[in-house]
């Protein structure tokens, strides 16, 4: 039977063999990326090719190590080399220039910090255990190790500003947020998110919550976009309680959790919301079979960052319906589901 099953299987071709070669360097292309990204490769070759006694003129990075690490931006893609000397720019490095829209820069100097990246060192324990292995990888939670590091902590939350940067305008477009007076960003970061919404209502004030070593960063964000005046940073912890409010925004938030601590957090804002108050998630999430979403909604990226959250600290990516099963054990109901065009989903929530 064995035998047979195998013989219906096709043989493995070279095309196979090389795909696997290039999948099993991912780790390597994850750290050419980031030091591309943090030397600034696309601002540096911009207004044309450099050579790399050039570059490292320029960087301050060792002067062999830039011809070998161009090279190796020349096998992924990121520049072109035709005479041996002369590295220019693809269009992808312009993807990590720090002034493109959209640009992947934070994104992909994130992916290779330590907090980030050591962690999948022990993804085959992970997959045995079903555990979390941050404290395992790093020797301490992932949170709790950027109190401790400062600098990777700040990489972290100039990427989640990017992201958030990157649907807030879609977002301050589909909520009608003209009825309420005060909305609560439940683990906001620097507040990109509802300080976007505050700039299409200037009669809107915000709450930021967030953890202490945060909130002066979301202060100074606060005060560099104008809205200081209505903005009030606070440090806290979101699984005690959350400040009152009439709109209570979870962007990113849920899926750092598993089910009985983003239930934690729901109850914590359930039971800080008045009785009109809304709650809106915003998250990445699964189509399930046969859902009408068009395909170029959907973040193909999810199943795997799904993986990357538990490591992190037993997050998960989920399904609308597996919200709505978390919504239900607080007596929240969903009253309207938006899903955006780059793969996130907008999930409106009112008391049931």
């Amino acid at each position: 039977m064995k035998g047979h099953l195998y013989q219906s299987i096709k043989a493995p071709t070279k095309e196979d063999f090389d795909w696997l070669r290039c999948e099993m360097t991912g780790f390597m292309r994850t750290q050419i990326l980031a030091v591309a990204a943090s030397l600034r490769l696309a601002e540096h070759l911009q207004d044309g090719g450099r050579t790399a006694d050039d570059l490292a003129a320029a960087s301050g990075i060792e002067r062999s190590m830039a011809f070998r690490f161009l090279r190796a931006c020349t096998k992924v893609g990121l520049t072109d080399c035709d005479d041996g000397r002369t590295f220019k720019s693809t269009s992808r490095l312009q993807a990590l220039h720090e002034q493109t829209p959209g640009s992947m820069r934070n994104l992909a100097m994130v992916l290779g910090t330590r907090g980030q990246y050591l962690i999948w060192s022990e993804f085959l324990t992970a997959v045995r255990t079903n555990q979390a292995q941050a404290a395992r990888a790093l020797g301490a939670p992932l949170f709790d190790y950027y109190a401790d590091h400062p600098d990777e902590a700040a990489i972290f939350r100039a990427t989640m500003q990017s992201v958030s940067e990157g649907v807030a305008s879609e977002i301050a477009g589909i909520l009608d947020t003209s009825t309420y007076s005060v909305a609560v960003d439940v683990g906001g970061a620097d507040g990109a998110l509802v300080h976007s919404l505050m700039q299409h209502n200037p009669n809107l004030r915000c709450i930021v919550l967030d953890r202490l070593e945060v909130v002066a960063a979301a202060a100074a964000a606060a005060a560099a976009r104008g809205l200081a005046e209505r903005t009030e940073a606070i440090g806290g912890d979101f699984f005690e309680s959350v400040p009152e409010g009439d709109l209570y925004l979870l962007r990113f938030i849920l899926h750092d959790w598993d089910d009985a601590d983003a239930i934690r957090i729901l109850e914590s804002c359930r039971r800080a919301m008045k009785p009109y108050a809304h709650l809106v998630v915003i998250e990445a999430f699964f189509a399930e079979p046969g859902e009408p979403i068009p395909a170029d909604m959907i973040d193909t990226q999810v199943p795997l960052f799904d993986l990357h959250l538990m490591l992190a600290g037993n997050g998960r990516e989920r399904s609308v319906a597996e919200y709505s099963v978390l919504f239900e054990k607080v007596r929240l109901r969903t009253i309207k589901t938006t899903p955006l065009d780059n793969g996130y989903v907008v999930i409106e929530t009112a008391a049931a």
